[in-house]
């Protein structure tokens, strides 16, 4: 019987320099940088938001996935990281609103920024603005790769590799940590899963001192992974501790190879805004919904008929939803009543019958009294 199985997608070399981002004038430092804070905001929002390890790892692994189809100029790495994790906890099963989305990376933009978080106002154009760049860039997103999601993690192969080299828990949990480190790297989409446990295994035992068996054969040719491909990674892994911390960086200031300016090529998409600016949030004249004064009449009724089709469906579903709060409530009158009443024909049941036996009972003591006045 034929079985399929699938396999992660991998990258070479070549293509993992070649990135449309190089296109783009974007140097492999800059590039490297804008991945690392793009996967430590993954991390970092999905901690908050209470969700599992493996989680976070699929973010991240689709968020380098999507980098090696598209420009870090084109589209913004805060929204793509958070669009990427959106869609990582729907397909590891651990949906998050949009709106919860939103506020963990809300207030990690204001805690970067040194400044006292401010609560996303719900009603204002400003997170509806952040919603539609989000919904936008996951489809974005999804048509990129292909609407191939699946990501096979690394974290699998630790525990029963660990089970078959009898480690010991320190040294699984130092390789576990190890691997979540290297998934900021663009090394996670180049190499097997089995070679980046296999390379996080062996650095955590070089750093606890445990000696692995390396005669007559090396321990992790048994795990189908070369010498070169666990000196290439832990190369990477090392690499990145060797970097200063990770921090935004504005890549539209950045020129292009051919000297234009940004979004003057033809055919370039329409690169997505990110997060809110914070002179933006503070500033609340500029995020009214109220059009600019500056534009045509015809403009303004767009805009206003917008705005009034908005409200509109905003009310309907409000009715909606106390039509059905209303239906629930008389459905539940309705079945107290229904049970009180059977408790009432019970009680008026047992009544009956206890007047039914005591009738009896008079009339057999009547009865009685008469036949033995007789006698």
């Amino acid at each position: 019987m034929a079985t399929l199985a699938l396999r992660p997608i991998l990258w070479t070399k070549e293509q993992a320099f070649n990135t449309p981002s190089r296109s783009d004038g974007i140097d492999v430092d800059t590039e490297d940088s804008l991945r690392i804070y793009g996967c430590e905001l993954i991390q970092e929002a999905g901690t908050l938001l209470r969700l599992p390890q493996v989680t976070m790892a699929a973010g991240q692994v689709l968020f380098h996935r999507f980098y090696m189809q598209r420009s870090f100029r084109r589209f913004d790495v805060e929204i793509s990281a958070m669009a990427a994790l959106f869609l990582a906890a729907k397909v590891e099963e651990h949906p998050r609103k949009i709106r919860e989305i939103i506020n963990v990376f809300h207030r990690m933009k204001y805690r970067r920024a040194n400044v006292e978080p401010q609560i996303v106002d719900t009603s204002k154009s400003a997170y509806w603005e952040m919603k539609n760049n989000l919904i936008k860039t996951e489809r974005f997103l999804l048509r990129e790769l292909g609407f191939s999601v699946y990501v096979e993690l690394p974290h699998k192969f630790i525990i029963s590799y660990m089970k078959i080299l009898n480690g010991g828990p320190e040294l699984a949990q130092c390789a576990w940590s190890l691997l979540n480190d290297c998934l900021r790297s663009v090394a996670c989409i180049m190499y097997p899963p089995e070679a980046l446990a296999t390379a996080a295994i062996y650095m955590a035992a070089r750093y606890q001192g445990e000696p692995l068996p390396e005669h007559p054969h090396p321990w992790w040719e048994l795990f189908d992974t070369s010498w070169e491909q666990v000196e290439a990674l832990v190369h990477a892994i090392t690499s990145l501790y060797a970097r200063p911390k990770a921090t935004y960086i504005d890549v539209s200031k950045i020129p292009l190879p051919n000297g234009g300016m940004q979004g003057a090529m033809e055919g370039s998409p329409i690169r997505v805004a990110g997060t809110v600016p914070l002179s933006a949030i503070e500033e609340d004249k500029s995020r009214q919904d109220t059009p600019p004064l500056n534009v045509s009449k015809d403009t303004r009724n767009d805009h206003d008929r917008k705005g009034d089709r908005d409200s509109r469906d905003r009310d309907r579903d409000d009715d909606r939803d106390k039509d059905r709060d209303r239906d629930r409530d008389r459905d539940g009158d309705r079945s107290r009543g229904d049970r009180g009443r059977e408790r009432d024909g019970e009680r008026d049941q047992d009544y009956r019958s206890r007047e039914y036996y005591w009738d009896r009972d008079r009339h057999t003591r009547d009865k009685y009294s008469a036949d033995k006045r007789r006698r």
